[in-house]
């Protein structure tokens, strides 16, 4: 076995002998080999209405195939033993084939083909042995599974090259449910687009025109792809890798290069149980050697009527599909195999071409295949009627073949060996060598080869002339097409792009650096960065409580002792007195509001001077007049509120038993801790609509710059790129900024000291105010109620001004208002770090970032370093993306068509065939 091929190559479509004229092979040249070749002497027989014939020698198809020739002109045909290896018919193998490859059959019409059919168990498999010298996987699971290719050819040296055409995209049945997906690869399951050029298998896209998508259950049709498999110098090792190459197409969606063997036999794959039963994917033998037949002919799967598995019903009608799609095409020979130990008339195979209907049993050559198998002498007079075609009749009668043996293929019998022994055998055993002696021209395999060969030889040149013809008009249609699609202007491409690029760019840089009057970008994110601050403070914790007990206040002031009260308002509490509470209910004890600004407006990245539009969710916001009403309205309810029995309660669970009047400071820890989580929710909706102010912005500028190629595939690439590259940035943003929200609830704490201890006494000076302010209120409620005088207005503010510490007593919450001063002190001070720590952030990180890779960003996206760069511009810079694509399908298909024209016109085919078969 030789070296494997370079995993993936795909088979070259210009072989050299296509590339460098060689010496021309006409049809003159196959006429002479017919003269030169023919033994003289040879009687004529007739083997079909209309033309006669040398033993050994078919007619073709029909007599209708060549329309030129009239009855009364018909000649005796030379009959060539040895025909199917002149040099001739080679060529004319060579180029159909070549043809094949080229994807003519895809997109002119079918090509001449020899197909092989027949039941399971009918010996169809030692037949295509027999004729190619090969052998075929037999073993349970592994016979033919998908067509084989076979081309044979003449040459000093046996070698056989094996490849996958890979005609279908296999689909799982939930997938076609939701419709085709052109960018998933069959290679390899779950692979995206970029990746199909490493999994090994095609990356055509689905076809929309040839074969049918329903025509084989799970599979659509796309661009025929060649893939070299291996090659292999050693027959015997033949076998093996054919099993291997079959199991590779049973796995569509793994990367069919784990199944290639090594030099011992061994392949990567993970030997499980075929992903399918049967698929329409073709592997392809190219074998030459001694002695072979110059002949191309398909093994189809053997035909069934029922499935043992009875989920895998679909199976039969999936095989008779793929038959019926073979033989339909009204060029194609039909060789169909019938064992001689079943009754002729439960053929399925056989079924299946009567129900094709006699234009198809015209084309078919019968092979009876274990003929040691005949049966009683009671069964002869039936299968002498089938050989001389007047039952179960064919159009081209039948052919006997006798093949080796279970015992003689164990003992790795030679092919020569094999027809020594076939020959030995119709001429010695009954009813062959006696009964039915009057057909032994019909007898055996090297008969055969010749009359597959030569008939093939016949269809092809009778269909030269038709190839040819549809051949040159489809060119015509497709020249034709090209000009109605002319390519786009190719002068100045890529530096047109590259300005609008670079033009894009520095809209963006503009916009996210700020400064520009029309760009307003930085300014409106400047605000909600704002309101974002604003939210943060406003959600400041707060502390709420009870009313003084019936005992802390003293009896109110009488006229007699007013003046010796005096006003003393800010007198420090006295000592706490008994519990009794006169009444209940909350009272607000939260600090001034000179810590919480006047709301910010909504942010809006509208240009000034224009209109407001609804392109943006930002910009669909109204300017608010306060912060209550913009982006973080929901957030004022997320600021946490203490009851003073709370804050009571979490303080004494951190007191020790013998200092119960000292603050432990892990419960100031604790509640500053509670009084920062929801910074996490306010965070999110900053960040959700920095993301949506980035994303709208760029994609502004997007517009204002590539407006007038919106409908080109150039903006759907910009688009994609875009959007990779913010998602990115997104989530780097959250991901850094989250960071800092996690380092500050990590572990309350604050560097300077100083300041804290300065915050905190301002904060414990506000709320005793208030404190004091709502106990002196709740003071003279209950005295005017005692004396039944209320006051108001300015006689109120008076007499309040009037109440002094020592009536109000001491205040039994002295503690945790002192508590709340340090928390609050904690708040501002750590949401000030925050909230700066998080602007700075954004703006280093996430902006810095979008404005140093968008443009390499953009470049790699488009692919324009990459050295087909200018043809990128030219196909992205299309008006419609569909056209590009059906120019690049037409230039490949005119490629394709010149290089079979070629092909034809090097036969050179001067005149008719009927001309050529009446020149004896």
């Amino acid at each position: 076995m030789s070296d494997t091929p370079s995993p993936g190559s795909v088979v070259d479509e210009s072989p050299e002998e296509y590339a460098s004229p060689a010496p021309e092979t006409t049809v003159e040249d196959v006429e002479e080999e017919f003269v030169a070749d023919r033994p003289d002497g040879d009687a004529a027989t007739t083997l079909d209405e209309g033309y006669q014939t040398g033993p050994g020698l078919a007619a073709p198809l029909s007599p209708a195939s060549d329309k030129d020739a009239n009855a009364e002109d018909k000649k005796q045909l030379p009959a060539v033993e040895g025909l199917a290896l002149g040099p001739g018919v080679k060529k004319l193998m060579e180029t159909i084939n070549h043809l094949r490859t080229l994807g003519v059959e895809d997109i002119v019409a079918p090509l001449p083909k020899v197909v092989v059919v027949g039941d399971q168990s009918a010996g169809k498999s030692s037949l295509i042995e027999a004729i190619s010298e090969i052998k075929v996987p037999r073993n349970a699971g592994t016979c033919t599974r998908c067509p084989l290719e076979i081309n044979l050819k003449t040459d000093d040296t046996w070698n056989c090259k094996v490849s996958l055409r890979q005609k279908y995209v296999f689909y799982p049945t939930q997938a076609l449910e939701k419709g085709p997906a052109p960018k998933k690869t069959p290679g390899r399951s779950g692979v995206t687009t970029k990746q199909r050029a490493t999994s090994g298998r095609s990356s055509a896209s689905i076809r929309s025109f040839g074969q049918p998508p329903c025509l084989y259950e799970n599979f659509i049709a796309q661009d025929a792809k060649d893939y070299e498999f291996i090659e292999v110098e050693d027959p015997g090792k033949l076998e093996e890798a054919l099993a291997w190459a079959q199991l590779a197409t049973l796995h569509p969606n793994e990367d069919y290069r784990n199944y290639i063997p090594d030099d011992d036999g061994n392949t990567s794959a993970q030997l499980t149980k075929p992903e399918l039963k049967f698929s329409p994917n073709i592997v392809r033998l190219d074998i030459t050697g001694p002695r072979l037949p110059n002949l191309s002919f398909y093994d189809l799967p053997g035909v069934i009527n029922r499935s043992e598995d009875m989920h895998e019903t679909h199976l039969v009608a999936t095989v008779r599909n793929l038959v019926n799609d073979y033989i339909e095409k009204d060029n194609s020979l039909i060789l169909l195999a019938q064992s001689m130990n079943n009754d002729p008339n439960v053929s399925s195979a056989a079924q299946l071409v009567e129900e094709m209907g006699e234009d198809t049993k015209k084309r078919c050559i019968g092979v009876l295949t274990k003929p040691d198998l005949i049966g009683h002498k009671k069964t002869f007079p039936l299968w002498k009627k089938v050989l001389d075609n007047s039952t179960f009749s064919l159009g081209h009668k039948y052919f006997v073949t006798k093949q080796p043996d279970q015992d003689s293929l164990e003992d790795n019998i030679t092919h020569a060996d094999a027809r020594e022994q076939e020959k030995d055998f119709f001429e010695t055993k009954e009813p062959w060598a006696t009964e039915f002696a009057e057909f032994s021209e019909r007898f055996g395999t090297e008969r055969l080869q010749t009359a597959l060969s030569e008939k093939l030889t016949f269809q092809i040149l009778n269909s030269l002339d038709e190839i040819e013809e549809k051949v040159r008009q489809k060119a015509e249609e497709v020249e034709s097409e090209l000009l109605g699609l002319p390519d786009p202007p190719s002068d100045n491409l890529r530096i047109l792009l590259d300005r609008a690029l670079e033009k894009f760019n520095q809209h963006v840089q503009r916009s996210l650096n700020g400064g520009s009057p029309e760009l307003i970008f930085q300014f409106a994110w400047n605000r909600l960065a704002k309101q974002f601050g604003a939210a943060i403070t406003g959600t400041m914790p707060s502390i709420t409580g009870t009313v003084m007990t019936k005992s802390s206040a003293k009896a109110p002031e009488t006229p007699q002792n007013k003046k010796s009260s005096g006003n003393n308002v800010h007198n420090t509490p006295g000592t706490p007195t008994p519990r009794g509470t006169a009444r209940s209910e909350p009272i607000s004890l939260d600090a001034s509001d000179e810590d919480n600004p006047a709301p910010a407006s909504q942010p809006s990245t509208r240009k000034r001077g224009t209109a407001q539009t609804t392109d943006s969710p930002v910009k669909k916001q109204k300017v608010a007049p306060s912060i209550q009403d913009g982006p973080f309205k929901t957030t004022y309810g997320l600021a946490k509120r203490f009851t003073v029995m709370e804050l009571r309660n979490r303080i004494s669970r951190y007191c020790s038993n013998a200092m119960s009047n000292l603050i432990n400071p892990e419960a100031i820890f604790e509640l500053c801790h509670l009084s920062i989580l929801h910074w996490e929710q306010i965070l999110r909706i900053f960040l959700d609509l920095t993301a949506s102010m980035i994303r709208q912005e760029i994609f502004d500028r997007l517009q204002d710059v590539f407006d007038v190629y919106k409908q080109t595939g150039l903006y759907g690439e910009l688009v994609a790129a875009i959007d990779g590259l913010l998602s990115e940035a997104s989530d780097q943003m959250r991901d850094s900024v989250g960071a800092l929200y996690q380092g500050e609830v990590f572990k309350p704490a604050i560097l300077d000291d100083e300041a804290l201890e300065h915050t905190s006494r301002e904060f414990a000076i506000s709320l005793k105010r208030a404190r004091r302010d709502q106990r002196v209120n709740l003071y003279l409620d209950k005295q005017e109620k005692q004396t039944g005088k209320p006051t108001v207005d300015q006689e109120r503010i008076n007499k309040a001004a009037r109440v002094t510490d020592d009536q109000l007593g001491v205040d039994p919450f002295t503690k945790e208002v002192e508590v709340m001063a340090q928390v609050q002190a904690y708040y501002k001070l750590a949401k000030t770090r925050f909230v700066e720590s998080v602007f700075l952030n954004v703006q280093a990180h996430t902006f810095g970032r979008i404005r140093n890779v968008l443009l390499p960003t953009l470049e790699r996206g488009l692919g324009l370093m990459l050295p087909d760069a200018v043809e990128r511009c030219q196909r992205l810079m299309v008006e419609d993306p569909q056209r590009e694509i059906r120019r690049a399908e037409l230039k490949k298909n005119k490629t394709k068509l010149n290089e079979a024209l070629k092909c034809l016109t090097r036969l050179h085919m001067p005149k008719s065939t009927s001309e050529l078969y009446s020149s004896t």
